[in-house]
């Protein structure tokens, strides 16, 4: 098996049993598509002592969904190391947080997982090939509940996992609604979760309807020539003003770091700003003309940080090989938005609030997203940023049997929306490619 060199304890019949004392420390464990984040929570106070995150390890292995399943479908070997790598991630990451904060593994009497049903079904070890063939399905969808010793964590105690909705909305999004639940959101809502895999759900009072869209990795930061994750340096705001001189451009970084690359929201900042100057072309082509963009092996790009202000070396830019993966990305994600608000009978400005989840949402422009199209206009709704709402639902469970049970309760009454069987979704994938903004006529009421 997977981590057989992983030294784990067996999980005693007594942990299973209601006269189990209740434990006192948890973990909630985000296994996001390019990043892996966990709490480590005092159950009793409901207070998250510490915490850690680290780049996924399955990025050695390919920066999307597909590529890592299509490597782990190859052979047993294939699958035994993907399975390996993502367990050995979650324990190292674990280990972290519990040394920051002094705890004993004695003291861990509970552990919660949470990710998209991909990450999901390589954790826990589940046959993954009917996620690369139509009819995309997940060979299991309920709560899981195992041994940590089943999953190579060096834990006595037991390791469960919210239910997922289909083949590539997991448990992540049902931790978000869980978690939504316990704020003050006003309906009609639209909840995005911008990756590699971006997730979407639209909440009305008549229901809720979820989607996926396979937007890639360049919002991620991961597949630009210069492209980052959002941490410390990572760009996230561009202003650009053009004058006789040429482009004078401004930025922001995490942190206030000198910079190291582009984040996605700092890729949806800068594409907007380069359209609006007329640097970039509604159909996402450079202008050789325009300043700061030049040609370096038969390649145009759009310099941000010459050489000498960044930390990278060769400075950072934006490639015309960029922009094209970056149209792909954001007609995938604007036309699932469409699509998903099409199916819940919703139009764009009937949306009341806005939640933006995860590390893209929390410094993502409106106005940026909007000029771009990657989202439709909406009439001023409510905006709420909560970068860590997937752990914040998990953390919600690991305290509350009550919560856990209503997240059983709330997959199975979730409306999924088949991208991949629905044939206007196919036309506004191919019709939104355009850096502009989504018009009216784009929108159809389903009847």
């Amino acid at each position: 098996m997977p981590g057989d060199d992983c030294e784990v304890r067996a999980l005693p019949r007594g942990l299973l049993d209601s006269t189990y004392r209740e434990p006192s420390y948890g973990f909630s464990v985000d296994m996001g598509s390019s990043t892996l984040r966990t709490h480590l929570v005092h159950i009793p106070s409901k207070t998250v002592v510490a915490g850690a995150s680290v780049d996924s390890p399955l990025n050695t292995i390919g920066l999307d969904v597909v590529t890592r399943l299509r490597f782990a479908a190859k052979n047993a070997d294939a699958r035994k190391t993907t399975v390996f790598l993502l367990r050995r991630g979650v324990r190292s990451l674990l280990e972290t947080a519990l040394a920051s904060a002094e705890v004993s593994h004695d003291d861990v009497g509970r552990i919660l997982v949470a990710g998209n049903t991909a990450v999901h079904h390589l954790f826990f070890d589940y046959p993954t090939d009917t996620l690369l063939e139509a009819p995309y399905r997940a060979q299991r969808r309920g709560a899981v509940r195992v041994r940590a010793g089943d999953v190579n964590l060096p834990f006595v105690c037991d390791v469960w996992s919210p239910p997922i909705v289909e083949s590539y909305v997991g448990s992540d999004l049902v931790s978000v609604l869980v978690e939504l639940e316990h704020r003050p959101v006003s309906r009609p809502t639209l909840v995005m979760d911008v990756g590699v895999n971006t997730e979407i759900a639209v909440l009305t009072d008549e229901g809720t309807w979820v989607s996926s869209a396979p937007s890639g990795p360049a919002f991620e930061g991961m597949s630009m020539e210069c492209g980052v994750p959002a941490r410390t340096g990572a760009i996230t705001d561009v202003r650009i003003e053009i004058d006789r001189k040429g482009a004078n451009i401004g930025f922001e970084t995490l942190g206030n770091d000198a910079p190291i690359g582009i984040s996605g929201c700092g890729a949806v900042s800068l594409v907007a700003e380069m359209v609006r100057r007329g640097i970039v072309t509604r159909d996402g082509s450079l202008s050789l003309r325009a300043p700061a963009v030049t040609e370096v092996g038969g390649v145009k790009r759009f310099t941000i940080v010459p050489q000498e202000q960044s930390a990278r070396d060769g400075g950072i830019y934006l490639t015309q090989v960029d922009l094209r993966m970056l149209q792909l990305s954001k007609a995938a994600v604007a036309a699932a938005v469409m699509t998903v608000l099409r199916h819940a009978r919703l139009r764009p400005e009937e949306v009341r609030t806005m939640v933006l989840a995860g590390a893209f949402g929390a410094y993502l422009s409106l106005a940026d997203a909007t000029e771009i199209g990657l989202l439709p206009s909406l009439a001023k709704p409510q905006v709420l940023r909560i970068p860590e709402v997937v752990l914040e639902g998990l953390d919600r469970m690991l305290t509350d049997e009550d919560a856990r049970a209503r997240s059983i309760s709330l997959a199975s009454s979730i409306s999924y929306v088949d991208l991949s069987s629905d044939e206007e979704f196919d036309v506004l994938l191919a019709r939104l490619r355009l850096f502009a903004p989504l018009s009216v006529d784009e929108f159809r009421i389903v009847e």
